[in-house]
């Protein structure tokens, strides 16, 4: 840092002093302000002669400057000079041109001429021959792979009106009616309901650019914002991921021994028996490769893609943890609770950046993914393999009635 930014980071910490002593009801004469004051203009004194100082050095250095190219110049010349002449230019300065011009018939002698100045010499002419002419080409950034938020799209979205939200849990299982005699007491219905409380989660991002940079390149400004908004909607469906997988509540299906294949076939079976239609199976993406490839050595059909396991809709999932499935009726298992969805904002008025031509653009969304009814999904885990009792030889072993993957 030079001794001029020193003083004039000086005078700016000097200048925040003085306005935080004229804060509120001030007195101009007090001591404090007026000795601020006295230092601000000493300060000022100092940094305009410094700054004048400057000035005459820049001078007096410029006038030097021209007097060492005009030295060059002359230096170059009369390198120029000395260097090898034209062929007009060494048969005018020979000695058979000065004889030449003393014949009367305007013969001269022959002279020797080097075979380099014979020989027509240009500069190449290169891309960077005529630096700043030739436009620079531009194209538009490569676009992102498309967004991907497979859990979200499978679970219901609910709009809230406040941050916290409420709402009552039933038990599982409605409660069983019972055959009664005439005459006699009917059976109380047990039913317990439970107030549930959740707090909404506040997801955002932001990013700052110059005011000239939103004007000379407002493609790449949509760019930055739809690259926000992407990260936070990843960041919904890593939360909707979270709230499955660490969602204790949800029943495990047992399945000792048995390869993830079969133990899905087992979780259909719970959700149906617990009232609900499953319609998705949610598991981890190398898992739905391997259990394809399972399939189709057993149904010999070859790749199939967009089939289905059992029945029901194969979802890849990244953060389920390998070994690992989820089977049920998402629609009614989960929720998303949305008090904001995506929305950008953008601000020249962020700390000191107005004074800055600095744009701040701030993304957020307020939501909360949830699991409302456990009892509608099934967790199973097993191993990645081939189904127990794969024929390998055809297409009944794996599609006959529930013996397999329905393809």
């Amino acid at each position: 840092m030079t001794v001029l930014d020193k003083l004039r980071s000086e005078r700016e910490a000097l200048v925040d002093e003085i306005e935080g002593l004229m804060q509120g009801d001030f007195d101009p004469q007090a001591s404090e302000l007026v000795e601020a004051r006295g230092r601000a203009e000493a300060l000022d004194t100092k940094i305009k002669s410094l700054v004048e100082w400057n000035q005459r050095r820049a001078a007096a250095n410029e006038i030097d400057a021209i007097s060492v190219r005009s030295r060059q110049d002359v230096e170059q010349k009369q390198t120029r000079e000395a260097e090898a002449k034209s062929v007009g230019e060494t048969w005018v300065r020979s000695k058979a041109y000065e004889q030449y011009r003393q014949v009367p018939k305007g013969n001269s002698q022959v002279i020797d001429m080097p075979f380099d100045s014979l020989l027509q010499t240009r500069a190449p002419i290169l891309t960077n021959t005529f630096a700043g002419l030739i436009q620079p080409d531009r194209i538009i950034p490569s676009t992102p792979p498309a967004q991907q938020t497979p859990l979200l799209d499978l679970i219901n979205r609910v709009t809230v009106g406040s941050n916290t939200v409420e709402w009552i849990f039933y038990p599982a299982a409605a409660p069983v009616g019972t055959i009664t005699p005439e005459g006699q007491a009917k059976t109380e219905a047990a039913i317990t309901p439970v107030l549930r409380t959740i707090t909404l989660d506040t997801i955002a991002s932001w990013a700052q650019y110059s005011r000239q940079f939103g004007e000379d390149a407002p493609g790449l400004v949509d760019f930055l914002n739809a690259s926000l908004a992407r990260g936070i909607m990843d960041k919904r469906e890593a939360e909707a991921a979270v709230a499955l997988t660490g969602d204790a509540t949800i029943p495990e299906t047992p399945n000792a021994l048995g390869t993830l294949l079969e133990g899905i076939r087992r979780a259909v079976g719970s959700v149906q028996d617990a009232g609900y239609v499953p319609q998705a199976v949610a598991l981890n993406p190398g898992d739905y490769a391997e259990l394809d490839l399972a399939v189709l050595g057993m149904t010999m059909r070859g790749p199939v893609v967009g089939e289905s396991f059992w029945g029901i809709r194969p979802v890849p999932v990244g953060a389920i943890p390998s070994g690992t499935a989820y089977v049920g009726d998402f629609t009614a298992g989960m929720i998303e609770l949305v008090r904001r969805d995506v929305s950008v904002y953008t601000t020249d008025s962020h700390a000191s950046t107005f004074t800055s031509n600095i744009l701040t653009t701030l993304v957020e969304a307020r939501t909360k993914s949830i699991v409302h009814r456990p009892e509608a999904l099934a967790k199973v885990v097993g191993t990645v393999g081939a189904a127990v009792g794969a024929t390998g030889g055809g297409e009944g072993g794996a599609q006959r009635g529930t013996s397999g993957a329905k393809r």
